[in-house]
């Protein structure tokens, strides 16, 4: 087929697709004074999971004076392994945003970062590399502390790529990304998804090295240890302080420029085929309904939008994609050069 179906694609009359309809899901929310969110269904299970880290206070006091050398504490590093233990119909195949939050022992948020995981993957973090290595707020002492987590989609969709900041954790090259402040978009023109809650979703071990003073003191040498411990599950959902302190400290730490106060996401998921998720949903990245004029035409065997999406991807040449029973990829030369028109089906892939 020539341009002219795209041409011809940008006058039809478009209908609104129908999509079957999902049960409600409760929703985080950064409220303000005045705007009250709704109280939220009960939760079946936890939605906030928690733990303390300990890696050095039996040689150096942690922020609030506890330890130092001889003392019973924490005596090495810990690992942090996080895995998503479901598929979930959201951006990106089930994958969840763990939004994580690093405080200090006397209460103050020192980092923050958004790591994705997806389904049956696994994250793995150090606490002194990845967790604590980057305070925030005057380099504190990251010797003790507690950390914080919650699983939500990816609730950040950039319409192109652009520089972010440490804290953000975006999802491959898909264009999304997982924000923990749950308000960063707007700072850059951007709006912000809405983070569903998913309980149960996410789950978390930390490993804790450990030594105890013998008692009475007849030496100098610690009792070691090793333990791996579960996070422990709460609510975050119905406590909208709880919240907005998470979420408003957050914030703070991205804005404030200096690059410190980010926590990294480690090794794990591979995000090898990003590329497809370009074409993951109508609305996506790569499947816009909208194309530019211009260039020409070449019809594909593909049978519905979404594979037409997907070999647009696959093939170099193919500049953007339409789809109006007959898949057409457009293709130089002269593409991307005319007005953009509306699509009932289609998508830009490599216009800039």
């Amino acid at each position: 087929m020539k341009l002219q179906r795209i041409l011809l694609l940008g006058l039809m009359v478009l209908g609104a697709a129908i999509a079957p309809a999902r049960p409600a899901l409760a929703q985080y929310h950064v409220s303000g004074p005045g705007d009250p969110p709704p109280p939220p269904p009960p939760l079946p299970l936890p939605d906030l999971f928690t733990h303390y880290y300990d890696v050095a206070t039996s040689t150096s006091p942690s922020a609030s004076g506890y330890g130092g050398g001889g003392a019973s504490g924490g005596v090495g590093d810990g690992l942090v392994r996080i895995i998503n233990t479901g598929n979930l119909p959201l951006q990106q195949n089930g994958t969840i945003c763990a939004m994580i939050y690093v405080f200090d022992d006397i209460e103050e948020m020192q980092a923050c970062c958004g790591c994705p995981v997806t389904p049956d993957g696994m994250r793995t973090m150090s606490v002194i590399n990845n967790l604590t290595k980057n305070f925030g707020v005057n380099r504190g002492n990251m010797n003790a502390g507690v950390v914080e987590m919650f699983g939500t989609n990816p609730n950040l969709k950039l319409p192109k790529p652009v520089p972010l900041p440490p804290q953000i954790g975006p999802v491959g090259s898909s264009g999304y990304a997982c924000d923990p402040s749950l308000q960063f978009g707007p700072t850059i023109g951007v709006s912000e998804l809405d983070s569903q809650a998913f309980p149960g979703e996410i789950q978390a071990w930390m490993t804790n090295t450990e030594g105890n003073a013998p008692v009475p003191a007849t030496s100098k040498t610690l009792i070691k240890g090793m333990s791996v411990d579960e996070f422990q599950g709460g609510f975050l959902l119905g406590d909208f302080a709880h919240q907005n302190d998470l979420f408003s400290f957050c914030l703070f730490l991205i804005q404030n420029g200096s690059g410190t106060g980010a926590c990294s996401c480690g090794s794990g998921d591979s995000f090898s085929t990003a590329q497809l998720d370009l074409c993951e949903f109508s609305g996506g990245p790569g499947w816009g309904n909208a194309v530019f004029t211009g260039g020409s035409g070449v019809d594909t065997s593909d049978a519905t939008p979404q594979d037409c999406c997907k070999s647009c991807v696959a093939d170099s040449n193919c500049a953007q994609w339409a789809f109006d029973g007959v898949c057409s990829h457009n293709v130089p030369p002269n593409v991307c050069t005319g007005s953009e028109i509306s699509v009932t089906n289609g998508g830009m892939i490599r216009c800039n």
